[in-house]
């Protein structure tokens, strides 16, 4: 089919590029370790070196000089590489249709919550076997036919997309207490298949305002806010009062009025 050749084209051309930025990279330390090696950088200035009348060293100088601009050259057409093959990676995840997971999954699961459904979530969870599976198999196809940069690569924009998608999704859905705890922990057996492919660091920042949404939404009172929000502004993450308030809007228990008498400062 026209999306097979399409993956296997991204592939291939994905690959090359990793492999071309790579080799021009190792290249380049090579290059510049054997020229330091040969030429070694005096401590003197360069206005004395150009001063100097021997006439080995003037030259070793200006050796040294246009050295030192291929080498540059070779280091810019190795991140031009490495670019490339971003973009190609980023085409790749196009191919999963990410979107369509999320948008056929995440709006058929609620959280208003029961005990009873709670408890019953515990033992079957439908995020987990419609979107969580599904998307982990998605990104596992690619791990024995990508380079491991690019399988990074692809995992880290898959992530993102994933994040945005999803949040767009959680702002239309409406919150008890429970359905709260559940979204933390469907969130946090997301973030298990992040951390496969993009290790612990990366998957909490991906991850990150993900995270904050999902605590803003389990305070026990709309006041708690404020701490949530000092936690996220220690963190780097923007947050206005405007945007918490939308987010404690989607707990059913909060009245109207204790929502909007929240204040987190800016």
């Amino acid at each position: 089919s026209d999306l097979k050749q399409s993956k296997d084209a991204g592939i291939v051309v994905a690959n090359s590029l990793d492999v071309a930025s790579d080799f021009c990279h190792k290249l380049q330390e090579s290059l510049s370790k054997e020229t330091e090696e040969i030429w070694p950088i005096s401590k003197k200035s360069e206005e004395e070196e150009e001063n100097k009348s021997n006439a080995y060293e003037q030259a070793s100088l200006v050796v040294r000089r246009k050295l030192g601009m291929c080498l540059e050259e070779l280091d810019n057409l190795a991140n031009a590489f490495s670019k490339a093959a971003q973009r190609t990676t980023n085409s790749l995840c196009n191919v999963l249709s990410l979107r369509n997971l999320v948008e056929s999954v995440i709006p058929k699961i609620h959280y208003e919550l029961k005990v009873s459904e709670y408890e019953l979530r515990r033992g079957k969870n439908d995020f987990a076997v419609q979107f969580v599976g599904p998307l982990r198999e998605a990104l596992e196809q690619f791990t024995t036919c990508l380079t491991e940069t690019n399988v990074t690569r692809l995992s880290k924009r898959c992530a993102s997309s994933v994040v945005t998608r999803l949040l767009r999704q959680i702002m239309r859905k409406r919150f008890n207490q429970l359905g709260a705890l559940q979204l933390d922990s469907d969130v946090r057996l997301l973030g298990t298949v992040f951390r496969t492919f993009l290790g612990r660091a990366e998957t909490r920042k991906v991850l990150q305002r993900l995270t904050f949404v999902v605590a803003f939404l389990n305070v026990e009172t709309p006041e708690d806010a404020s701490d949530v929000a000092s936690d996220a502004r220690g963190s780097k993450i923007t947050v206005t009062t405007d945007q918490v308030r939308r987010v404690l809007s989607l707990r059913v228990e909060f009245k109207e009025s204790s929502v909007e008498s929240v204040d987190i400062g800016e």
